[in-house]
């Protein structure tokens, strides 16, 4: 038997045209015209699923690269950010009212403290960090706060990212930016730890190994959310 070629075209069309004799003869012997449309019957359908680890990484890569092209992270430094007044007002439309977000002075008073000063009789470094996230129009669309926390008296390799609030626009639940704002403070805790370093306010353990957080252990934790009935 050929394999390949036209010799494998040829048995394949041939296979073909005699299944298709076949279905015709057996309609003419049934009386249904040749030309009859199809019509669907119930039957037994299997659903197929979509396999994650099956995927190519570099699928997931362009999946994720694709997806997050609609969207811009950007962090709050200062009180004066055009953004800090709109960004806020969203965390504490969203907490606010259960008593769970602090007061604008108090947030104002975290972004503009030293981040390189211990916080007084600990010896814990905290730096706050406030995030938005716009759209490619400009409109803020997620919000996220928290704080980095290090004090290697403590423990020399523990890095803590306390998550505070996080709050989404119902038009951007569901997609990758949630997922983007779960993981972006870990970027600013591997940053802050090596700014520290640098200005020797901490030893790291193995400051040449950025991709492994340099030695230390990042946990994040986050605040349970209040529960709402509806």
């Amino acid at each position: 038997a050929a394999r390949g070629g036209q010799g494998s075209t040829g048995a394949a069309l041939v296979h073909h045209q005699l299944r298709l004799s076949s279905r015709s003869s057996r309609a003419a012997r049934m009386g249904v015209p040749a030309n009859a449309p199809v019509v669907a019957s119930p039957g037994v359908q299997h659903r197929i699923r979509l396999c994650m680890k099956d995927l190519f990484h570099q699928d997931v890569v362009e999946m994720i690269e694709r997806e997050t092209r609609r969207y811009e992270l950007w962090e709050i430094l200062t009180p004066d950010d055009p953004d800090f007044v709109d960004a806020y007002n969203l965390l504490w439309d969203a907490f606010g009212a259960a008593g769970e977000m602090e007061r604008v002075d108090a947030i104002k008073g975290f972004l503009l403290d030293d981040p390189f000063d211990p916080i007084a009789d600990t010896g814990t470094f905290c730096r706050y960090f406030l995030l938005v996230a716009r759209d490619r129009e400009g409109v803020i669309r997620g919000v996220r706060d928290g704080s980095v926390l290090v004090n290697q008296a403590y423990d020399p390799d523990l890095c803590v990212v306390y998550l505070s609030h996080i709050y989404m626009r119902p038009e951007a639940r569901g997609t990758v930016l949630s997922y983007w704002l779960r993981i972006a403070p870990v970027e600013i805790a591997v940053q802050y730890l090596a700014d520290l370093h640098e200005r020797g306010r901490i030893r790291l353990p193995r400051p040449e190994s950025p991709g492994r957080y340099f030695g230390m252990r990042i946990d994040l934790a986050a605040e349970m959310e209040y529960f709402t009935p509806e």
